[in-house]
């Protein structure tokens, strides 16, 4: 926490500060951080004007607050975590977008296809069209009928020839 208490009023731009250094602790640009009613205000700071009084970007729009606790933000602390804000935004996106073209691809090509991974690496196997031929007719070739010596009962029912039987 900084040094000192805020009084804040609804609709107004001036922030008056009580045993405040703001020439100290602050500069145009930096932000304050205040909670008022449990809900967090982050103002952005258009001037400083003396230890006890500086303006605001934009007027606060919170309920009255007098005594209240507060804490400086560097313009460029809160600028650093906008950016990777910003980046990983970018990443989610490209990854989903990714995501996307990955499964068209995979659905929709008769061969291999290259499926690109969030990193930008590569991976290269059969589509689905490719899986679904490579297997298609080989349950056909035993013609219902799984010889023993490939593992199968031979028989022609699954639990014997006739009614009652069990293999």
């Amino acid at each position: 926490m900084s040094a000192g208490t805020l009084t804040l009023n609804n609709n107004s731009a001036s922030v008056a500060g009580t045993d405040t250094t703001f020439t100290t602790e602050l500069a145009a640009g930096d932000f304050i951080v205040v909670v008022v009613g449990g809900v967090p205000y982050t103002l952005p700071v258009l001037e400083v004007n003396s230890n006890t009084r500086l303006t605001l970007v934009s007027n606060y729009t919170g309920p009255r607050a007098t005594g209240a606790a507060w804490s400086s933000v560097p313009r460029v602390a809160l600028n650093m975590v906008t950016a990777a804000l910003v980046a990983q935004s970018a990443e989610a996106l490209r990854g989903l977008n990714y995501d996307k073209q990955n499964w068209q691809q995979f659905f929709s090509a008769d061969g291999d296809v290259t499926i690109t991974l969030p990193d930008t690496s590569q991976t290269t196997g059969p589509s689905a069209k490719k899986l679904i031929s490579s297997v298609a007719n080989k349950a056909d070739k035993v013609n219902g009928v799984v010889p023993k010596e490939q593992g199968g009962t031979g028989l022609s029912q699954p639990f014997g020839d006739k009614a009652g039987q069990f293999c």
